[in-house]
């Protein structure tokens, strides 16, 4: 088992799992949102059962009981002696005072993944009661909520547990490249297994994060294809795009189309170590992203006053003011505080030269991608696509 651990960490074996993880995807989508919720449903509940587990040995564990259980797998398997402070030794020093500063930088990189549960509305249309406003509210800041008291707890016990010298250590060496590094990549999972000697609990530990973790591939397909549905609706894509599959009510097309997208990627990722770094400018491009519904959010109450009155949205006001608003402007001033943070911060990696090609490559390729469609329509069709974003379509 720890050679097949070692194979997993090369570059082929990077490859091949993301491979694999695009088929599952394009597989519980094509399938149907029937098979994706009940999939994602019992996969969630195992997840939580194991992830409660975890947690309780994490709790019945001392600093003590992981050091000596990490320094015996060490020995074991990798000859390694005294492996917890070898790791503090070669990781080198660091403040682990409270930094207001550092703090803040943490935040910009959370808001990347706390950001998801939002993520939903984009197959809002294929859910029952998805124009129950307060549906929505209790599955989108309750998966909030949850998240952040989750996330809180586990960091907590981790910090208790592993202690900071060495969860800084061991992300320095690994992520600098340091052959002192661990053998694996300093994750949650890994340390988890240290907390007992049991085997039985290492296999628990996996199940916690495979269980969660397969099921995130499925709701970037659907949420990525759901986006090229309306493209193509909007005319911005080919027809054939949002073509939908008269059996299984499903856009095979563009499943087919992210699929490959997502292939490319996977090689890059694979292959090139320098886009590795890269892909953490997908935190300014998603942010961004829904930074730019919230502004149409601010405006949408007073540009199109007879269309938001007929939503249940419209009885709530602050101090008059919609309440729709308010909160898009308070979104709005977090997604510039995080694109301010992300390009200052050299730690990120993305105020340099590529990081910055990056970002803005992506924009002017969408951007191209819009301004063909829009040329194409226009000589081909005669049809103007800034039409199309007037007025919204009735449901």
């Amino acid at each position: 088992m720890r050679d097949a651990g070692s194979w997993f960490t090369k570059d082929i074996a990077v490859f091949i799992c993301a491979v694999a993880c695009i088929m599952w995807s394009a597989f519980v989508n094509i399938r149907g949102l029937r098979v994706y919720a009940l999939l994602q449903r019992w996969f969630f509940w195992t997840g939580a059962a194991a992830l409660l587990i975890v947690v309780i040995a994490m709790l019945l564990a001392s600093h003590d009981d992981f050091v000596n259980n990490l320094n015996g797998f060490m020995q074991d398997g990798f000859g390694v002696s005294n492996a917890y402070q070898a790791t503090v030794e070669a990781g080198g020093s660091a403040d682990f005072s409270f930094s207001l500063g550092d703090t803040i930088l943490a935040s910009v990189i959370a808001s990347f993944a706390l950001i998801y549960p939002a993520w939903g509305v984009m197959q809002a249309g294929e859910i029952k009661r998805a124009n129950s406003l307060s549906g929505n509210m209790k599955a989108i800041v309750g998966a909030e909520v949850f998240a952040f008291v989750t996330v809180a707890i586990i960091s907590a016990l981790l910090v208790s547990r592993v202690g900071d010298e060495f969860l800084f250590a061991s992300g320095s060496l690994f992520y600098g490249g340091s052959e002192d590094a661990l053998p694996v990549p300093p994750f949650f999972g890994f340390f988890a297994a240290l907390m007992s000697s049991s085997p039985i609990l290492i296999w628990i530990a996996f199940v916690m994060f495979i269980a969660w973790f397969v099921m995130w591939f499925p709701n970037i397909t659907l949420g990525g294809t759901r986006v090229m549905i309306a493209m193509a609706f909007d005319r911005v894509l080919p027809e054939v795009v949002g073509k939908v599959n008269r059996r299984t009510h499903t856009p095979i097309v563009a499943i087919a189309i992210f699929s490959i997208g997502c292939l490319i990627a996977s090689v890059l990722y694979s292959f090139l170590d320098s886009f590795v770094s890269l892909t953490l400018g997908l935190l300014i491009l998603n942010i961004t992203g829904f930074a730019a519904t919230m502004a149409a959010a601010v405006v949408f109450p007073y540009r199109k006053k007879d269309m938001y009155a007929s939503t249940p949205a419209a009885r709530y006001k602050i101090a008059g003011i919609p309440a729709m608003s308010v909160a898009a402007v308070i979104f709005l001033a977090f997604v510039v505080f995080v694109d301010v943070q992300a390009l200052r911060a050299d730690e990120l990696g993305l105020n340099g030269r590529d990081g910055l090609l990056f970002i803005f490559g992506c924009y002017a390729i969408s951007a191209l991608i819009y301004v063909s469609s829009k040329i194409y329509r226009r000589r081909k069709e005669g049809l103007d696509l800034g039409m199309v974003y007037r007025e919204l379509p009735s449901e």
